[in-house]
């Protein structure tokens, strides 16, 4: 059996080439990490929280980081990553504008999304998943990218491996960034993820997103 490297790096080759570009998949992609720059931050406090033998995220996830705090999860497989927006959304308590970037995500996930959209308590996404994704499940990665801009999302599909959540409230003043190794889809991993609340830390994922996406959105 072949290793999830090699089948991940088979996939990639199998992809088309963009036309007229040259240079790293950044240069290609727009992102510049000698422009982008180190984010240095001190985190004031930390909190710890096991994810083993947890029922649910709920249960897990029972409030938000205070602004410069970064609370720290092991996820056992109990949920997944996709089961913790709501559970944001909620303790944060307004309309959010979110920016996701993942592996790729189910059809399950992809109707979550949208229905968020439509009801308002999302009141912008932006979406980003692995051109892999869509190499190895075209069905399920193509409706995403139909079902979501069609609620108004914006959505690409590229060569990105990155795995975050920004969030944005209406109104409050919390930035609050997730980053993980998990993606919205279970790959039935023992996974982590941090969740912040940082305004510059926010902004420095933020700006680089935002070139990306500038470039890369499916029009």
């Amino acid at each position: 059996m072949q290793s999830l490297e090699t089948a991940l790096s088979a996939a990639l080759d199998a992809l088309p080439t963009r036309q007229n570009r040259a240079g790293t998949i950044g240069s290609q992609l727009g992102i510049s990490a000698a422009e982008t720059g180190l984010h240095v931050h001190r985190t004031r406090r930390r909190q710890f929280f096991d994810g083993q033998g947890e029922a649910n995220a709920a249960a897990l996830v029972k409030r938000l980081p205070r602004a410069g705090e970064t609370l720290h999860l092991v996820m056992d497989g109990t949920f997944t990553l996709a089961n913790v927006i709501p559970i944001i959304q909620t303790h944060i308590g307004e309309p959010c504008r979110l920016t996701i970037c993942t592996l790729g995500l189910n059809d399950a996930t992809t109707d979550q999304l949208a229905g968020m959209l439509k009801a308002g308590t999302l009141a912008e996404l932006r979406l980003a998943m692995s051109s892999y994704f869509k190499a190895s499940d075209p069905e399920t990665a193509a409706r995403a990218v139909k079902v979501l801009t069609q609620a108004g999302a914006l959505v690409a599909v590229e060569r990105l491996h990155a795995k975050l959540q920004l969030w944005r409230p209406a109104t409050a003043r919390g930035r609050y960034v997730l980053e993980t190794s998990s993606n919205l889809r279970s790959c039935n991993c023992v996974e982590v993820a941090t969740l912040t609340n940082d305004i510059r830390l926010y902004n420095w994922h933020h700006r680089w997103l935002t070139k990306f996406f500038q470039q890369n959105t499916i029009k």
